[in-house]
């Protein structure tokens, strides 16, 4: 009976996952400590499967921002992560692994990075709230086809890349 962390049982395993880039400014003293309830958090999740559909990449990022306030953004953090198939007997399709399971998985690496960035400020550690991210991939595939048809170059220039951007409003607590 294989173990539960074998990778064979979900067919794709995590190669690497890395903080490509985190940036946090600490706002202004003259303006004030920010506060979470008028914060905007703006999500990226993009993909890019390999040429040979072994492997692919995903890409979130989240930068948080406050309306009317001059240091923005003052979170930014990007996390990538690649995943390819278990074996060459996997079943499994890369693309729909990529829009769907990939960000999922990667969420959780890019809440920690905030967290990490701004755990020793002068305000208080900032702890996203755990955000549906199936949801913003089904927006993501809805939305796509009418992105494709309003920006052909982009399409034309990076056919196997998949990208969308979407603004949420953080919920989000943090502890002073």
């Amino acid at each position: 009976m294989p173990e539960l962390h074998d990778a064979n049982l979900s067919g794709v395993r995590m190669d690497w996952v890395y903080v490509r880039e985190l940036f946090f400014k600490d706002p202004e003293p003259s303006e004030g400590k920010p506060t979470l309830p008028e914060a905007t958090a703006t999500i990226s999740l993009e993909h890019a499967i390999a040429a040979d559909a072994q492997s692919c990449t995903n890409r979130l990022t989240i930068e948080l921002s406050i309306p009317g306030k001059t240091t923005n953004p003052f979170v930014r953090a990007v996390v990538e992560a690649r995943f390819s198939k278990a074996s060459e007997k996997s079943v499994v399709d890369i693309s729909q692994f990529a829009s769907l399971q990939g960000p999922v998985i990667v969420m959780p690496f890019l809440r920690d990075a905030v967290a990490t960035a701004t755990g020793k400020s002068r305000f208080g550690q900032i702890l996203l709230a755990p955000i549906n991210v199936q949801s913003l991939t089904a927006q993501a595939a809805a939305t796509a086809p009418q992105a494709a048809a309003t920006e052909p170059q982009a399409a034309a220039t990076a056919p196997q890349a998949a990208a969308d951007r979407k603004s949420t409003r953080l919920n989000s607590s943090h502890a002073n």
